[in-house]
């Protein structure tokens, strides 16, 4: 795993390497315009690497969501559903501190419920203890 992330960094180094190059190459030198061609390719590439992270990220925070907190039929796991944003929310009238989950087909909002200082970090951890309870509005 680790070789495969030290390769994953260097290839996110290449166009701020590629970047310099060019600012350093004059406009009319003959390499000019592969070097901005390169560096082009290399933020693309770079852009389809980050897409693809969050897809796998927010495929495996689907699945560990689905053991975190059991719903219903209706709403079970769906592999098209992606995860955009979560956090915690204060209801105004009663002063309770909600989870919030933000899917791109839903919103759920739920509870923690055993005690835990350090939610976040177990919050998406595929042997947590970390329990969450539906929260009905």
């Amino acid at each position: 795993m680790v070789f495969l992330t030290k390769t994953i960094q260097r290839v996110t180094r290449y166009p701020l390497l590629i970047e310099k190059i060019l600012k350093h190459t004059i406009v009319n030198h003959p390499d000019y315009q592969y070097i901005q061609q390169a560096y082009k390719c290399a933020r693309q590439l770079n852009e389809r690497i980050n897409k693809q992270i969050c897809e796998q990220e927010n495929s495996l925070h689907g699945y560990i969501f689905d053991e975190l907190l059991k719903l219903n039929s209706i709403t079970k796991f769906d592999k098209q559903r992606q995860l955009l944003l979560h956090g915690f929310l204060m209801k105004v009238s009663s002063g309770k501190e909600l989870l919030a989950f933000l899917f791109n087909d839903f919103l759920l909002f739920s509870t923690i419920k055993t005690s835990s200082n350090n939610w976040q970090s177990q919050l998406f951890e595929p042997k947590s203890n970390l329990q969450l309870k539906l929260y009905r509005l």
